[in-house]
């Protein structure tokens, strides 16, 4: 639920070091909205006002959203924060809100829509692998399963010795139980949220320069309240992010949502949203601890012992 506390979110101290900062005035200029505004509740998402009974969230708007929250695997948080800082920041166009928040579900489906065809692909094939070595050989058998998961495992000890914590916990989420060997089962989902491993993939990347220069593209000249980046891709590469990230993301899907503080042009608070699939192909690395991970891994899981699964990220500032 988005609740009233939310409205009253301070600077965040995660993006520090950067110019762009987070002066949000709590509805400054707003008394009227102020006298008005008595009611959020985002499990109906609605703004209900003390005088009349007008939706902040329109109907379709919310059918679009909890299409999202439902099926695009993002939380309500999202769609939060752009609504808590439309309002702090003092704009009350709702037709404006509503249509970006509508655009902030669409994107983020198209993202996850994305997403979903890459993972099917990628299990589709997995799945016609691991059946046609297991009708070879037979099943995996204990003793085999344990050789190899041992030496795996040495592998995720070297992939975090060499700086990579992420990439070792994303090898480990994705070791199949012996008794799943074979079959169409495969790990959860991981995710990130507002975690420091998630700040630092939106902020300290080559992925903020994206942002960075969409943002400016489309404030200019008009300075719109609401800026949408994306649907799109991204590549993750020891250029242009560090090696835990190239490792464990590589090639990502993005949107993100911005709303501008009128008080400041280079002031704003953002949603971002990223999902990927994990999963090993044979690749050489520069870094040899990664690159026998990794291969390691393509061979283990062409036998059913790993399987590969979806990451997800989110963060808000």
């Amino acid at each position: 639920m988005l609740m009233d506390s939310q409205l009253s979110k301070g600077t965040n101290t995660n993006t520090k070091g950067r110019a762009i900062t987070m002066k949000r005035k709590f509805f400054k200029g707003m008394a009227a909205m102020l006298a008005i505004l008595t009611f959020i509740s985002f499990s109906g998402v609605q703004v209900m006002a003390a005088d009349d009974t007008s939706n902040v969230i329109y109907p379709e708007t919310q059918r679009a959203i909890d299409d999202a929250i439902a099926n695009s695997n993002v939380e309500v948080s999202y769609f939060d924060n752009i609504v808590s800082a439309y309002l702090e920041y003092g704009y009350s166009d709702m037709d404006e809100l509503n249509d970006a928040l509508i655009n902030a579900a669409d994107s983020i489906k198209a993202v996850h829509q994305a997403n979903e065809i890459k993972f099917q692909k990628v299990y589709d094939e997995y799945l016609e692998t691991v059946q046609e070595n297991n009708r070879a050989r037979s099943t995996v058998d204990i003793d085999t399963y344990n050789t190899i998961l041992n030496t795996y495992s040495s592998g995720i000890l070297l992939v975090r010795a060499a700086g990579c914590s992420h990439t070792a916990d994303a090898m480990a989420h994705a070791i199949v139980p012996y008794g799943n060997v074979g079959s169409s089962w495969h790990p959860s989902d991981l995710r990130y949220d507002d975690d420091d491993w998630a700040r630092y993939l939106f902020t300290e990347t080559g992925l903020w320069s994206i942002f960075e220069e969409e943002f400016q593209k489309q404030m200019w000249p008009n300075f719109p309240a609401v800026i949408s980046v994306g649907p799109d891709e991204y590549e993750f590469t020891k250029d242009n992010s560090c090696l835990d990230a190239f490792a464990q993301l590589h090639d990502v899907d993005y949107s993100a949502t911005f709303v501008k503080n009128p008080n400041d042009p280079y002031s704003y608070s953002a949603s971002f949203y990223i999902s990927d699939t994990y999963d090993f192909e044979w690749s050489n690395y520069d870094n040899f601890a990664i690159s026998f991970g990794n291969n390691y891994a393509a061979s283990a899981q062409n036998l059913g012992i790993i399987a590969p699964f979806k990451i997800y990220c989110t963060y808000h500032m």
